[in-house]
């Protein structure tokens, strides 16, 4: 029993997604930035903002908002996204993308999902790198880091399977058949 896991811890260790999440210091929005491996679009990303009420019930009600990102690379304004009420897409100097409440102040406890795709591409060494990685986010009078996900192009997903097969395989045979 106490191999079988071990061999779950392992591949938990070894198998989790690239993702990044961090709360302002005042506690009013919780942001997450990760890839999207649902939907089978390749190269997409997710931008979940959660607009918190850390006074409680009876606390704030609505929230307004505006975030620049200081990330060329990160385009917000594609096909994925769909307008909306409580928010609109810009960009500042017009190369960082900008998320902010429109004209109405975003409720407590909203949480929205928007769609990130990968304006340009560095070419090292004769083959193209996505430039999303780390960046900073201004939100708030507050600024932070967001690791991010992708400097590396990603493998595409029959292969992701194919080696979680392999490495699965291979922890079953050097831990849970030695005896």
């Amino acid at each position: 029993m106490k191999k079988i896991l071990f061999f779950v811890v392992l591949l938990v260790l070894f198998c989790t997604p690239v993702y990044s999440s961090v709360t302002t210091t005042s506690g009013n929005f919780t942001l997450d930035f990760y890839e999207d491996m649902l939907s089978g679009i390749e190269n997409r990303w997710i931008f979940e903002f959660t607009v918190n009420d850390p006074d409680g019930q009876g606390g704030i009600e609505d929230l307004f908002f505006d975030i620049t990102f200081y990330n060329i690379a990160i385009n917000f304004a594609n096909a994925f996204n769909i307008e909306n009420q409580f928010y609109a897409f810009s960009y500042l100097d017009p190369h960082y993308p900008v998320i902010s409440s429109n004209q109405l102040p975003t409720p407590v406890n909203t949480t929205y999902l928007f769609y990130a795709t990968p304006l340009l591409a560095v070419v090292l060494d004769d083959k193209l790198w996505p430039v999303m990685g780390t960046f900073g986010i201004r939100l708030e009078d507050e600024t932070v880091m967001i690791n991010g996900p992708v400097d590396f192009t990603t493998v595409p997903e029959p292969a992701c399977c194919l080696l979680f097969v392999f490495g699965s395989y291979f922890l079953y045979r050097s831990f849970l058949k030695k005896k």
